[in-house]
């Protein structure tokens, strides 16, 4: 099921068109290094990401559901007027509107489409945010949620509540040390926060943070998992999943690298355990129905888990 508005999904293997990033990365690289970064430690986060970066699928589209064709059928392609990728995204099945972020323009901005007629109804900027990250749809409070990595009023990052009616943030959630990249909805009304790579960077220590969804307030700051992109809760299990793929020995910038899925109780906020994976491994994806979880592995295929540890391995 999505975990985003709970509706079935069917998985399907179909071509696509990637880049070829291997071939790409010594000019990427080259090309990063000759760019003056303000602030500079974005500068260190763009080196990190492209050095690893898998190959990069470069399709936008929308499908229809329950094709009986081989592969997926395009119904539509809407464009979100940015110049860069338009990333992560929400669906918010009161109101019929998807919200997706153009994380890389300046500044910022979400774009929210209608499903019914798949035409762009309006677009939210975020003036002086370094980039956006997840954003989630909560259909018992009504709003998205939306992180964002860092402002010039919080360095350490802040999620945003919006009213995707309106399209307007109604208000914000100022957080320390985390520059949350991703966003899990647990239980007893709270959110688990996958503070990034970025937060190493600029000198805390990895961790994830626990926030109350109403008030925004600290609930629990865990620092035995971190430096993390997505996250999620899996209510099959009542355990969030924490795909630290910049997690380091003793987590610091300094520290060895120790990408792992990290595994928290929801029930107690504790710190179960790490899995080991892979430089890169930065998604996870639950299904609650069996409790397996699916970790991509780049240039490798992928891995899954039931009961913490490794239950299958599939090759790329």
């Amino acid at each position: 099921h999505c975990w985003r508005c709970e509706t079935p999904l069917i998985f399907r293997i179909v071509d696509d068109w990637f880049i070829a990033v291997e071939e790409l990365r010594p000019k990427l690289l080259e090309a990063n290094a000759g760019v003056q970064w303000t602030p500079a430690f974005y500068g260190k986060r763009m080196d990190d990401w492209l050095r690893n970066l898998g190959d990069w699928n470069i399709s936008e589209v929308i499908v229809e559901r329950g094709t009986l064709t081989p592969g997926l059928s395009v119904v539509a392609t809407v464009p979100t007027g940015g110049r860069g990728r338009a990333d992560d995204i929400a669906y918010d099945a009161r109101d019929k509107l998807i919200a997706v972020g153009n994380d890389s323009d300046d500044p910022p901005f979400l774009t929210f489409i209608s499903v019914a007629d798949r035409k762009t109804i309006g677009t939210l900027e975020f003036p002086g945010a370094g980039g956006l990250e997840a954003v989630l749809w909560s259909a018992d409070r009504g709003v998205l949620y939306q992180a964002v990595p860092s402002t010039k009023t919080n360095p350490g990052g802040e999620i945003d509540l919006v009213d995707p009616k309106v399209m307007k943030v109604t208000k914000v959630f100022a957080l320390r040390d985390c520059n949350p990249h991703g966003i899990a909805i647990g239980p007893r009304g709270q959110m688990l926060l996958g503070c990034s790579p970025d937060a190493l960077t600029n000198g805390a220590r990895a961790q994830v943070q626990v926030i109350d969804m109403e008030s925004g307030n600290l609930v629990a700051a865990i620092t035995e998992t971190g430096a993390a992109d997505i996250v999620w809760y899996n209510p099959g299990a009542n355990q969030y999943f924490v795909a630290a793929s910049g997690m380091t020995a003793d987590g610091t910038k300094t520290g060895a690298p120790t990408p792992a899925l990290g595994i928290i109780d929801a029930a107690s906020n504790r710190w179960l355990q790490n899995v080991s994976t892979f430089a890169g491994a930065h998604s996870v994806v639950g299904d609650p129905a069996t409790n397996h979880v699916y970790v991509p592995l780049p240039a490798q295929g992928f891995t899954v888990l039931g009961g913490g540890s490794a239950v299958l391995n599939v090759d790329r």
